[in-house]
């Protein structure tokens, strides 16, 4: 009974195709005169874009594009990723349900390890790859973990300078990011 009106609709999406033409984009490259990347981060992960220098006697320096920000509370742990100008960009906590119910305690060494894992997978889905290091003045054994647990999991807890146009007069001639380097 509904059999031969699922085929008749897949008949007729087969002929709207034929009388359409599926169009390729090779027909449309050959005509681009210019490209627009609207991503308004893609000049940081080219390192072209201004790094904020921040004050030499400020406490938190300000000399980053993304900063992660440990936070410990009595009862709970959290990981956030800040940007420069934007503020809060990916939260994690042991207080999240999702998280919670899969740990005995939310502030053991198993929770830094696992709210690790989940903050990595979260930036590497975002594309975020790169980041400042993790500054915290009580570093102990869960915080080394959990740093070495971040690297372990694709994340480079170190941001690259921010690239200089070089003047005529300069001896060394700079690599562009985006050339390779053969």
């Amino acid at each position: 009974m509904f059999a031969p009106k699922l085929y008749s609709r897949i008949i007729n999406s087969a002929v709207r195709c034929q009388v359409r033409g599926i169009q390729s984009n090779d027909s449309l490259l050959d005509e681009i005169t210019e490209v627009r990347n609207r991503n308004p981060r893609n000049l940081e992960f080219l390192t072209i874009g201004n790094k904020p220098k921040g004050y030499w006697l400020e406490k938190d320096q300000r000399s980053f594009w993304h900063r992660p920000v440990f936070k410990k509370t009595t009862r709970y742990v959290s990981l956030e990723l800040h940007h420069f100008e934007n503020g809060k960009i990916i939260s994690v906590s042991t207080n999240d349900y999702s998280l919670k119910r899969q740990l005995r305690r939310p502030c053991d060494t198993a929770a830094y390890l696992a709210l690790a894992e989940v903050f990595a997978e979260r930036c590497l889905e975002s594309g975020i790859t790169t980041m400042a290091t993790i500054t915290n003045e009580n570093e102990n054994e869960k915080l080394t973990k959990l740093i070495e647990k971040l690297e372990s999991c694709g994340l480079i807890l170190a941001e690259a300078g921010q690239m200089i146009t070089p003047c005529p007069w300069h001896k060394e001639k700079l690599i562009k990011p985006w050339e390779i380097e053969v």
